[in-house]
C-alpha cells in the first residue's frame, strides 16, 4: 500500500513499493473520465516511507528505509542528490524558510528544547520586509 501520494501536474508519484517510487499520468478522456496509467519507477535503492515536493515542484525528495534521503527531478526522475539520515524518517515536509507561511509545529523525540520560531526575523510576525 502507497505511504505517500504526491501529484504534480498531470503525474502522480506513489510511494511504499519495493521497485522504488512509481510514476503515473493521470488523463481526461474526452467524456471527463479520469484514467491513469503507469509510466515508470524511479529504483530508489529502498522502500521510500515519505515523501515531498519542493515549492517550485521541480524536485522530489524522498525517504527510504535504507536511512538515505535523495533528491529527484521530478520531471525526468533523475536522481540529484543523496543524503545518510538517522534514524528513519517518519515525515517530511519541503519548506521555503525565506517566504512567508504557516508555522509548522517544533517537537522532538528527544525531549529537547526547540525554538518557538525559526523563521529569518524579516519574517516573524510584527516584522517588515525591507
Amino acid at each position: 500500500a502507497p505511504t505517500d501520494l504526491l501529484a504534480l501536474g498531470e503525474v502522480l508519484f506513489s510511494s511504499g513499493d519495493e521497485a522504488g517510487i512509481r510514476r503515473w499520468k493521470m488523463e481526461r478522456s474526452r467524456k471527463g473520465e479520469l484514467k491513469v496509467r503507469e509510466l515508470d519507477s524511479i529504483g530508489t535503492g529502498g522502500v521510500v516511507t515519505r515523501m515531498t515536493v519542493s515549492p517550485d515542484g521541480l524536485f522530489v525528495a524522498a525517504a527510504c528505509d535504507d536511512g538515505k534521503l535523495r533528491v529527484y527531478e521530478a520531471r525526468k526522475a533523475r536522481l540529484i542528490s543523496e543524503l545518510e539520515i538517522r534514524p528513519e524518517v517518519r515525515d517530511l515536509v519541503w519548506v521555503d524558510p525565506l517566504q512567508e507561511g504557516p508555522l509548522l509545529p517544533m517537537w522532538s523525540d528527544q525531549g529537547q528544547e526547540m525554538p518557538e520560531d525559526i523563521r529569518p526575523p524579516a519574517l516573524r510576525k510584527g516584522k517588515q520586509k525591507n
